[in-house]
């Protein structure tokens, strides 16, 4: 590859000199000892540059495809649980000994499995596409189209902590019945928060693919990935998983555009729900509106939408009757199917998940 390329922008720079769009000079910026070091090519083809994000099992980075000259994401399978790289020594992904080694291993599977999965997806407009994926360095790359533009976080914060309704609603319209077609397609993408969420050129987009699942038995997943108040009880689990999942954090991603608050994390509310509603909070939400977005952040699965076409059809149709109670959602006997061991965790509030 004969051009350069600043690897904080991925835009052409002379050697020797700062980026003329962001002024970075080359050497300046360097990740951490487990990450890609910057300049790396993979698959003769991704040049890698910095790290756009990370969490419990894989890293995204900037990257720059030489053969389509375009800007990408790149998504490496990476679960901090069970694998470790000192990238000084070796690019090679190495695994830890015993059962994280079959942990590893049989992630990798999933995670080729899921991306083919995903890049046969048709095209829609408000989810990113899949371009490529691959293996090298004994772990699995996800090659994705890079999204420019701002966060709902920043959004909202550019508006002063909170987005009104009518903006709001309007803006993530687009993202329901595709997220429904995804969910079709058997998978979930269970990361859905403001960090996740991107207005660019004003259309919505949900960027960020290296989470999604599939969802077809609910059962086994990879590596627990939680975004504290936006992910759900059945992800503190390793099944029980559906569209029901990303519809909570879709509608806590909502709550919290709408109020500038960070909901409480689900497994806090499972023994005490503090959550305050919407329109305590000033929030202009009819009452109707205000039930249906609390709904679709039941605690329970079994209490929650079932499907983002029904999130949809409460949200802006106003197509909704909360469900009576019934005698196992509540109480004690509503807490006989927690696990136990989640059970201890509400009780002690000691442990906390972070993407």
């Amino acid at each position: 590859m004969s051009r350069e390329y600043c690897i904080y922008c991925m835009n052409p720079v002379e050697e020797g000199t700062s980026c003329p769009v962001c002024g970075l000079k080359k050497g300046v910026y360097v990740g951490d000892p487990h990450q890609l070091p910057p300049g790396t090519v993979l698959a003769d083809r991704y040049l890698i540059g910095r790290v756009l994000g990370g969490g419990g099992f894989g890293i995204t980075y900037l990257g720059y495809d030489t053969r389509l000259e375009l800007k990408v994401a790149v998504k490496e399978y990476f679960p901090t649980d069970s694998a470790y790289r000192i990238a000084s020594e070796s690019l090679k992904v190495s695994s830890y000994a015993g059962n994280a080694s079959d942990r590893y291993e049989e992630g990798k599977l999933k995670f080729i499995r899921e991306a083919h999965a995903m890049a046969r997806m048709e095209k829609q407009h408000a989810i990113v596409t899949v371009r490529d994926y691959f293996e090298e360095n004994n772990t699995i790359y996800i090659v994705m189209e890079y999204v420019e533009g701002v966060t709902l976080r920043d959004l909202a914060a550019q508006m002063g902590g909170k987005i009104a309704v009518t903006e709001l609603l309007d803006i993530l319209e687009p993202l329901f019945g595709e997220l429904g077609i995804m969910h079709e397609q058997k998978l979930i993408h269970r990361d859905i928060s403001p960090d996740n969420l991107m207005l660019e050129k004003g259309k919505i987009r949900l960027i960020d693919f290296g989470c999604a699942r599939e969802a077809a038995t609910g059962t086994e997943t990879l590596t627990i990935s939680l975004k504290n108040g936006f992910a759900p009880i059945e992800q503190y689990q390793h099944k029980g998983q559906g569209p029901w999942t990303d519809v909570y954090a879709l509608s806590a991603t909502i709550y919290f555009c709408l109020t500038g608050v960070v909901p409480p994390q689900s497994i806090d509310r499972l023994y005490r729900d503090e959550l305050i509603p919407p329109r305590e909070l000033k929030v202009k939400l009819s009452a109707g509106q205000e039930r249906a977005l609390l709904y679709g952040m039941g605690i329970r699965p079994r209490r929650r939408f079932q499907s983002m076409q029904e999130l949809h059809a409460a949200l802006y149709e106003g197509f909704f009757e909360e469900p009576k109670p019934e005698l196992s959602d509540g109480g004690s006997k509503g807490l006989e199917k927690i696990p136990k061991y989640l059970q201890r965790l509400g009780k002690s509030h000691s442990q906390s998940f972070r993407s």
